[in-house]
């Protein structure tokens, strides 16, 4: 993106520093003196322009569409290696199957006022609430760790539902499937944003 914005604006800078400058310098009035009038002063840059925005339309169509794409796929990849990255504060997180987490505060892998609700038993839920925890990756990176710190269990039984339990602890371990956090890098392809596609890609989509 630094390149659809640089390129327009350095040569707008540089043409109004060059004509400036020869006008400052009285070359402007030298050169018309000399037969040179300004319409032919005036052809280098134009053609220099046409060949810039020749480039700017091919780059701006096919490399720029192209790197953005590959940059969404590549931090959504990432994404999926760090825990807290997935982990917005205040936001429900479903990003780990039967398990949804809420963390109001979150400092590196440290999380504070956290809500989950744990689906991964069919005939039972649990509301899981604690003031603090920790998320991890266990070391062979199989399971995400999930350490909380001085909450409550209140467990739902769907099938007797006159059973209803509450268990307080200081401490709670949770280990959660941790395979869709799992570096894989995907290939360019599927769905694209406005930002990832070129001009015949949005007519085609508005059309």
């Amino acid at each position: 993106w630094m390149v659809v914005l640089v390129v327009p604006m350095s040569v707008l800078v540089a043409t109004l520093m060059a004509f400036g400058g020869m006008a400052q310098n009285n070359e402007v009035a030298i050169m018309k003196a000399s037969g040179v009038s300004l319409y032919k002063m005036t052809i280098p840059p134009i053609i220099a322009s046409i060949f810039i925005a020749l480039f700017l339309i091919y780059f701006n169509n096919n490399i720029y569409p192209d790197a953005n794409h590959a940059a969404a796929t590549l931090i959504r990849d990432i994404n999926r290696t760090k825990p807290t990255l997935a982990l917005v504060p205040g936001v429900f997180s479903q990003e780990v199957n039967n398990y949804a987490i809420l963390a109001r505060e979150i400092k590196g892998d440290d999380l504070g006022n956290i809500t989950l609700y744990d689906y991964s038993k069919p005939s039972v839920t649990n509301l899981i609430t604690a003031k603090k925890g920790k998320i991890f990756f266990s070391k062979d990176q199989t399971k995400l760790i999930l350490f909380l710190q001085e909450g409550e269990i209140h467990e739902y039984n769907k099938i007797e539902k006159e059973r209803y339990r509450i268990l307080k602890f200081k401490q709670h371990r949770i280990a959660m499937n941790a395979a869709d956090f799992a570096f894989n890098q995907s290939f360019p392809g599927g769905q694209r944003g406005y930002r990832e596609m070129g001009a015949a890609e949005l007519k085609q989509k508005l059309d």
